[in-house]
Formats: structure tokens, C-alpha cells, sequence
């Protein structure tokens, strides 16, 4: 059977567009837009109609504009961060990075100093067009860059910040009282010659876990020894040379609480606490968890 001159095939349906579905729900395509974006701003009976449009229109987005719309409109956050020990950083990061990913979010890394001017920090933010930051130890305490950020409407979270500011945004424990309950631990095991490695005093936490150390001796009635007493900065390395400043005295000290896990276990495991096996020393560790209480001992 032979087709006639002149005649055409109309093809495949043309998809419908976003135009379509605001011609047959009589409303503009900005709020078709928002109705397909799930914005608040759209009144109940209109966006009835414009679901239906969508309904009987088989209209599917296209997920190509979807994705660059999403890109435009990203929520930028930026994680600022200065810290000296690995380990610390990438349990925080990989906390971070246990939430979902959406495309909606975008996570930046920034190394922020220590003598960094906030004003610049705040500069190279604003050229990234980051919404808001989250605070790593030490930076959480930077008071300034902390009311720089604020002041310039970024909206902050500090990591491992006591203070309680009701415009701060905070994730933290109370350090003062789990270095109690873990020193506490130490002296009802029978220790009293008790050593403390500090971690630096940029970080406020360790003048709190210091804190509750001596809070901890002085509930036991002892005075606490300076000599004991040695600074870190909350790394392994810090450890090596104070486990040779410890072991030297006589008499050793019979325990040592350490600040932080990086500055007791890494040393345990590396043997240099235990250069002399007469003097044993029980080790009180800060549990990598940050639990509230003090439950692990490590003995040689």
C-alpha cells in the first residue's frame, strides 16, 4: 500500500517543558520552579494546580539544569582547621564526611594559622562564598576571627568550645570533669606519684583537663608536683622526650595521665614509657572518643 503524496509522520511527543506546565496550570514558570523545588512561598491551592500540570504532562526535570541550579545555589561550608596533629584532624574530618553527601553542600577545607589576620581569613572566605564555618581546636577559641566571622553574618560551629556564648553554635565535653574521673581512677588503683603531660596552651582544653587533674589530687589530699608536670602539644612526638625527662627522676613517677591518646598510647606502643620495667607506670589515656568518664587504663 503506497502513502499518498505530501504526507507526514508527526514522530515521537515532543517532552513537555517547564513552559507547558505554566501554560496549562495558568501560573508563571518561577512558580513552577518553586513548586518542583519544594519552596514554602507558594500558596496550597496553586501548587495543587501546578502538581497536577506536572501529572498530566508526564513533565520530567531536566536533571542536567537540576544539577547546575544546585551548583549555583550550593551552601558553601568551610572547615577551618590549624592543627599540628594528623590524627586529631582526621577523626574530625571523617566525622564530617560520615554525613550524607548532598548537592546541595559544598565542604571546603582552609588551613587557617595561627597568625593569620581573621580579616583576610574572613576575605578569602567571602571570595569562596562560604555560608558558614566549622571551627577546629584550636581555632574555637580564636575569640577574634570568631567575631569577625559573626559580625560578617557567617554563621559558625566550634569544635571542642566550652564557652557558653548563645550566639555560638558548640560540640564538646566537659573536660575538667572527665580529667577528674580519670585521675580519680588512677588514685583509687593506689598511685600517688601522679605525672601530667599538658597539651599546649593555645588549647583551652588543656588548661581545663589540667583543671581536673589537680582537682582530682587535691580530693585525695595531695599537693600537686610541678615537677611532674610537662608541656606537649597533644602529638606523639612531644611524648618522646618527656618519657626521657620522666624515667630519669627518681623516683619515676608511678602513672602519668596524658592530655590526650597521641601523647600516652602512641608512646606505650613505641616502648618509650617503658625503657625501665622496674618502675611500672600505669598509663591514664584520653580516650580518642571523648567520653565523659574514665574507664581505660593501660598498665606495662
Amino acid at each position: 500500500m503506497r502513502e499518498k503524496e505530501g504526507t507526514t509522520h508527526p514522530g515521537p511527543p515532543r517532552p513537555a517543558t517547564l513552559r507547558d506546565v505554566a501554560q496549562r496550570a495558568g501560573v508563571s514558570m518561577m512558580t513552577v520552579s518553586r513548586v518542583l523545588n519544594s519552596e514554602v512561598a507558594v500558596r496550597p491551592r496553586t501548587r495543587a494546580i501546578v502538581e497536577q500540570a506536572v501529572r498530566e504532562l508526564n513533565y520530567i526535570p531536566n536533571s542536567t539544569a537540576k544539577a547546575l541550579a544546585f551548583t549555583r545555589q550550593a551552601h558553601r561550608i568551610a572547615f577551618l582547621f590549624d592543627a599540628p596533629n594528623a590524627t586529631i584532624l582526621g577523626d574530625m574530618v571523617g566525622s564530617v564526611m560520615e554525613e550524607p553527601s548532598r548537592p546541595d553542600i559544598k565542604l571546603i577545607f582552609l588551613r587557617v594559622r595561627s597568625d593569620d589576620d581573621p580579616l583576610q581569613t574572613l576575605a578569602n572566605m567571602k571570595t569562596l562564598g562560604v555560608d558558614g564555618a566549622i571551627l577546629s581546636p584550636p581555632l574555637c577559641d580564636d575569640a577574634r576571627l570568631r567575631i569577625v566571622l559573626t559580625g560578617a553574618g557567617i554563621r559558625i560551629l566550634a569544635i571542642g568550645c566550652s564557652d557558653e556564648d548563645p550566639s555560638l553554635s558548640t560540640i564538646g565535653i566537659d573536660d575538667t570533669r572527665a580529667a577528674f574521673e580519670l585521675t580519680t581512677y588512677l588514685l583509687k588503683l593506689g598511685h600517688r606519684r601522679i605525672g601530667l603531660i599538658a597539651g599546649h596552651a593555645r588549647h583551652r582544653s588543656s588548661g581545663r583537663r589540667r583543671a581536673g587533674f589537680e582537682a582530682a589530687l587535691v580530693e585525695f589530699g595531695l599537693v600537686s608536683d610541678p615537677a611532674l608536670q610537662w608541656e606537649g602539644d597533644y602529638t606523639f612526638g612531644t611524648a618522646i622526650g618527656i618519657a626521657e625527662q620522666a624515667l630519669s627522676l627518681r623516683p619515676p613517677p608511678t602513672a602519668i595521665f596524658a592530655s590526650n591518646d597521641d601523647m600516652g598510647g602512641s608512646g606505650d606502643q613505641r616502648g618509650a614509657w617503658t625503657r625501665n620495667r622496674d618502675s611500672p607506670i600505669a598509663f591514664g589515656l584520653w580516650i580518642r572518643r571523648q567520653r565523659n568518664r574514665a574507664d581505660a587504663v593501660s598498665r606495662n
